[in-house]
């Protein structure tokens, strides 16, 4: 839309200011250009204006809200100019509709919210790695609880140099062999690996890390990853397969013990067959 306003009021409009105001040609001819802007943006609005008449220092744009005639409010920006209309100097305007860009960076910035409170807030690690550069883009703070690290100190860590750990080293491994999969077949499958990574304290914890090949909005390959703590699931199947040992153990005694038993019992037992079997041939003769 084109706008001139002069002493506030609006002397010379094009139908776009109509649509998006929403009032006819003689409602715009009778009030004042401020009166159709929102009332919490009045004050920037009419600063502004006053400023570029007086020469003085002005964003040349700027956005702010109309208040149509039913009421409804819709963004727009703004980009003045100061000129002479009718041997009177005026605000010359440039104004344009940005209420559905409004809107989808609105919902974007929700929605964006939503997933950082979700990551910043989960028990797991979730993190993003740059599959080029070998290095972390992002990792949530849960780092601090799974290994003691600053996200900061998680993002400067070596994965691919002369300082990477053994975990490390075997995770790019598998990672590098997956990557062919993927560039070649499009293979997209998640891979889980088990490893033991080192804490701030040199502890060593089992952590399962299962990530994905990515292509981020910038064409960048990117490794997306989540490391959950497994330290006591490996500690119960630990304690199960001991259990498991020990009762193979048992098994394997209880059967020897049976072993023996059956053979030191079996001559007694064929003897007293073989007296019981001459009574009963002895009685059956008398």
């Amino acid at each position: 839309g084109i706008l001139i306003a002069q002493d506030m009021k609006i002397v010379y409009f094009n139908p776009m200011i109509k649509e998006v105001s929403g009032y006819d040609e003689e409602d715009l001819r009778k009030i004042d250009f401020i009166d159709i802007v929102h009332p919490d943006d009045q004050k920037m609005v009419k600063e502004n204006y006053l400023k570029r008449l007086n020469n003085e220092e002005v964003d040349k744009r700027y956005e702010f809200r109309f208040v149509k005639k039913d009421g409804s409010v819709r963004w727009v920006t703004m980009t003045g100019a100061k000129l002479n209309w009718n041997g009177r100097t005026a605000s010359y305007n440039f104004i344009t509709d940005i209420n559905e860009q409004k809107d989808a960076l609105e919902k974007l910035s929700q929605s964006e919210e939503k997933y950082r409170i979700i990551t910043e807030n989960a028990s797991d690690v979730i993190w993003v790695m740059n599959f080029k550069k070998k290095k972390l883009t992002y990792i949530s703070p849960a780092i601090k609880s799974l290994r003691g690290l600053t996200v900061e100190e998680a993002l400067d860590e070596d994965y691919y140099g002369k300082n990477s750990n053994e975990t490390n080293r075997r995770l790019i491994f598998h990672l590098e062999k997956d990557f062919t999969k993927f560039i070649t077949n499009n293979f997209n499958n998640y891979f889980i690996e088990e490893v033991q990574q080192e804490c701030k304290d040199r502890r060593l914890i089992w952590v399962e890390i299962s990530c994905r090949f990515n292509y981020n909005k910038n064409g960048d390959l990117e490794i997306i990853g989540v490391s959950r703590n497994i330290e006591e699931r490996k500690k119960m199947e630990a304690a199960i397969l001991k259990n498991a040992r020990k009762l193979r153990e048992l098994i394997a005694t209880k059967d020897k013990f049976f072993s023996i038993i059956s053979h030191d019992l079996r001559n007694p037992i064929v003897t007293l067959i073989g007296v019981a079997q001459m009574m009963a041939d002895e009685n059956a003769d008398f």
